[in-house]
């Protein structure tokens, strides 16, 4: 079995992906077959446009694929991490509101200048 094959399957088992699924995002004709050539060391290389297309579906670079060991890239986020990032986010909308708001009274304003100008040039 060929060690990007291999990696490939453990990746894929990983995410939780069926073959048919990750088959038709590579672009395999939609059957498992394919993959599974691959993943069983059937296909004695992987072809580049289906390593670059396997990158792109499991967000990693070709080299993360080949140099691949389970869980050591993808470990789950600690609870102390994800109260900081949901922080964080809720931060992000308030400012998002507030440059919102912002915009809304700005345009107001400009709009109100415009007919001060105009009333005043009549």
């Amino acid at each position: 079995m060929s060690k990007t094959g291999r990696n490939l399957k453990q990746i894929r088992l990983d995410f939780g992906y069926t073959q048919e699924y990750v088959a038709q995002q590579l672009g395999l004709g939609g059957s498992a077959s394919g993959l599974r050539k691959i993943e069983n060391g059937q296909t004695m290389y992987v072809k580049k446009c289906v390593l670059e297309k396997a990158a792109k579906l499991f967000n990693m670079t070709e080299q993360e694929i080949e140099n691949y060991a389970s869980n050591d890239m993808r470990q789950p986020i600690a609870d102390k991490e994800k109260d900081m990032l949901l922080s964080a986010v809720e931060t992000y909308k308030e400012m998002i509101q507030e440059i919102n708001e912002e915009r809304k009274r700005d345009k107001a304003l400009i709009q109100d200048l415009v007919e001060q100008l105009v009333s005043y040039r009549k």
